[in-house]
């Protein structure tokens, strides 16, 4: 029942054009390469985005629907 109801809502919100700020969030992580000789480089870094875990379920509702 509540996936049809959360299924609802992703596909009102698409049809509205409305995001949520809380779909939005992204956090991102600076990942250091190993065995750099100098990590003021900026190759020697990695930054990684990591979605909520709710923007992922509404990227697959919208790519399922």
């Amino acid at each position: 029942m509540e996936t049809e109801h959360f299924v609802r809502l992703v596909r009102d919100c698409i049809r509205l054009g409305y995001r949520p700020n809380l779909w939005k969030t992204v956090k991102r992580m600076v990942i250091l390469k190993v065995n750099k000789p100098d990590y003021s480089q900026v190759r020697t870094c990695r930054i990684t985005s990591l979605l909520n875990a709710i923007s992922r379920l509404v990227e697959k509702t919208a790519a399922d629907s």
